[in-house]
């Protein structure tokens, strides 16, 4: 992972993307490659104002899936667990291999930049109100430079 702070927090501590079964997890590794590429955007209801709705930052992922506890630190898996929202939720995750974030001034709205994914059931997870949207294809550019 990468040794810069990502949404607020160290990528270490928080190495993964969870899903809320074993179905949706499998589902994902069987229509992605590692390296796939997910964008993290800032739910509308939660984190800071200016943040809400803009995707923020984006995700690397491995394919290798096991609990969410063996890729989130100690301290945030506490935290976790103890939010009633997050309790025993996205706890079949996959390793993530590197974290970016996106400058404030090129934040933009995730349904501008991905309509086809937003609102739709390609969302991956939610906690904290950060959000995974549908992994970007490979086999087409990024909408913006990161």
């Amino acid at each position: 992972m990468a040794d810069f702070v990502f949404l607020g927090g160290d990528p270490s501590q928080w190495e993964c993307v969870g899903f809320a079964d074993d179905a949706k997890r499998n589902r994902f590794l069987a229509q992605s490659r590692p390296g796939t590429l997910v964008a993290i955007y800032v739910t509308k209801g939660k984190g800071p104002e200016d943040m809400r709705g803009k995707v923020v930052g984006v995700l690397e992922l491995s394919h290798e899936a096991g609990h969410a506890q063996n890729y989130i630190s100690g301290d945030r898996w506490r935290e976790k667990e103890l939010d009633p929202a997050s309790k025993g939720q996205w706890l079949y995750a996959v390793k993530a291999t590197r974290a970016g974030s996106i400058v404030p001034e090129d934040w933009e709205r995730v349904e501008d930049i991905f309509p086809e994914a937003y609102g739709s059931v390609h969302r991956l997870c939610c906690t904290k109100g950060l959000m995974a949207v549908v992994h970007l294809s490979l086999d087409r550019p990024i909408p913006r430079p990161l």
